[in-house]
């Protein structure tokens, strides 16, 4: 089961979630990257992005070749059932990727 999510919702819920799970894709496979996002206000079709530290590894390489990413916040102790999940359009800045939500929602993680 899956709730979808406001995008402009987001901005003001994100600091409860804590940290996430950043996922990019390079040519063989995925990879994660576990960090904590913060809103940064601009003037984009949602008005924010989430800027993550990419730590300039693998995860930046990822994103500047292929930008279409996502983040996995895992559930939380006062919401166990529902991990939130971002889709969206990646830019890198040296060690820090900012990632431009197109679709966010939240989904089951247990029967």
């Amino acid at each position: 089961m899956t709730i979808p999510v406001a995008l402009d919702t987001i901005p003001d819920e994100i600091e409860t979630w804590g940290w996430g799970y950043v996922l990019t894709t390079g040519d063989e496979r995925p990879h994660l990257r576990a960090s904590s996002p913060t809103v940064v206000r601009c003037d984009n079709e949602c008005g924010y992005v989430l800027r993550f530290n990419g730590g300039g590894g693998r995860a930046c390489r990822n994103a500047e070749r292929h930008p279409k990413a996502a983040v996995v916040f895992p559930p939380r102790a006062d919401n166990p059932e529902f991990s939130l999940v971002i889709d969206a359009d990646a830019t890198v800045d040296g060690d820090i990727i900012d990632l431009m939500p197109t679709n966010a929602l939240l989904h089951r993680t247990r029967p």
